[in-house]
């Protein structure tokens, strides 16, 4: 049979973005908060292939203490890449009421965010109350939750 196509070279070993993101996990000099941080950092010079790896190896290194300032910023941006925003929204919702329930207030607040509708059907199942657009009203519901966290 003739030969129809050329051969296509493939590349072998890691990819230049894998080597990137694993030499952040490797560095011993940093936490690892500092890690999620700085792969959450590298994602707009890292192709779209490398955003789910990314940003899968950042939650799971990512403490809680640190969650607000590292992986909330880009979660409640309406303009993150929606691969990043979805496995964002999904660890958030692993994280203890007192990270989730702000987080999906914040989210719920922005019509625009494309998690919008689902943090406020979130907050309604976790909260057990819904209180549409009535901002303080959930505002206050948190702050009873989280008070009193066997209330609900």
């Amino acid at each position: 049979l003739p030969n129809l196509a050329p051969p296509l070279p493939l590349d072998r070993g890691e990819l230049d973005w894998e080597k990137r993101i694993d030499s952040v996990l490797r560095d011993r000099d940093l936490s690892d908060s500092a890690k999620a941080r700085r792969l959450l950092e590298m994602l707009p010079a890292l192709p779209a292939d490398a955003w789910e790896s990314a940003t899968e190896k950042a939650v799971t290194r990512l403490r809680d203490r640190d969650y607000n300032s590292i992986a909330l910023p880009l979660l409640i941006n309406p303009g993150t890449n929606g691969m990043t925003q979805s496995i964002l929204f999904a660890d958030l919702m692993e994280r203890p009421d007192e990270i989730t329930l702000p987080a999906l207030l914040a989210i719920s607040r922005q019509n625009g965010h494309p998690y919008a509708p689902h943090a406020l059907e979130n907050l309604d199942l976790l909260l057990g109350e819904n209180f549409g657009s009535d901002w303080s009203r959930w505002d206050q519901a948190i702050c009873r939750q989280l008070a009193n966290p066997s209330a609900v």
